[in-house]
């Protein structure tokens, strides 16, 4: 009669009010909410503790109106917003050249709750793992010329994922050669060499989408553990073509991902 779900909520419930614990309690709850499907948790005890703690966390952290004014600044840069909003305002500010304090002050009420996240276009040097794991492996199913890749080669690409904790809607992309084609269940011989990359582990995407940069799956619900993924893929075009990281992601906790790098991939004609 227990659960993952279960058992995360009544960790929860154990420190909320702890000393210590005032920081932590938040991301906690955040992540007890995100393990809801369909507006409920996988259990009816789950379902109960999820009540009686959700009750208790809104006693320690009441709702209240947000009034006067929040300043973020990030050395030479300052933004403002004003209260009350619709919506919370999204601040954007540029990051300086060297290490700075973010610095976020309230005056005159109540202030917000702040999310922090950071973004820079730095190309990916290493594997990133925060929650997944990802790995990727190419071999040839059919090749014209041993090797080199040439026009035409026909390719089968091997995603292995490794998941921490289950979560729902889970994005799994990876990205092609320009002018290269996915092979699809399109009839005749490609349904022969989309068979011959169907040799896949575990759970099975919701939906796949077989585009003209990339290769996605969708899964409604990834559990725990490892789930492999295969495609066939054909080369049309010719030239030394860079590739961006392969990544999975949770679509509604985009911090938790896993990317790797990709080698540049020269295909040459016949």
């Amino acid at each position: 009669m227990t659960s993952g779900d279960e058992m995360a909520i009544r960790a929860l419930l154990a420190v909320l009010g702890r000393p210590g614990w005032q920081e932590e309690a938040p991301r906690l709850m955040v992540g007890v909410a995100l393990r809801q499907r369909q507006g409920h948790w996988d259990t009816t005890p789950a379902n109960a503790w999820g009540t009686v703690t959700a009750r208790r966390f809104a006693g320690l952290y009441p709702p209240g109106a947000v009034a006067g004014t929040t300043t973020v600044r990030l050395g030479e840069a300052t933004r403002t917003a004003s209260w009350p909003l619709t919506d919370a305002p999204l601040l954007r500010l540029p990051l300086p050249r060297a290490p700075t304090p973010l610095l976020l002050a309230q005056a005159g009420g109540a202030g917000p709750w702040a999310q922090v996240s950071l973004t820079a276009a730095v190309p990916l040097g290493s594997p990133l793992f925060a929650g997944y794991r990802l790995e990727r492996a190419v071999s040839v199913i059919r090749q014209r010329n041993p090797g080199r890749l040439t026009r035409g080669d026909v390719l089968r690409v091997r995603l292995t994922i490794d998941a921490s904790a289950e979560r729902n809607w889970v994005v799994v992309n990876d990205p092609i050669p320009a002018g290269a084609t996915i092979v699809g269940d399109l009839g005749g011989q490609s349904t022969q060499l989309a068979a011959a990359a169907s040799g896949g582990e575990g759970m099975a995407p919701s939906y796949v989408e077989r585009g003209q940069e990339a290769w996605r799956g969708y899964y409604a619900w990834l559990p725990r553990g490892r789930v492999v993924v295969e495609y066939a893929l054909r080369l049309n075009g010719v030239g030394r073509f860079q590739l961006p990281p392969s990544r999975v992601e949770a679509m509604y906790s985009p911090d938790i991902r896993a990317a790797v790098p990709n080698r540049p991939v020269t295909v040459a004609a016949r």
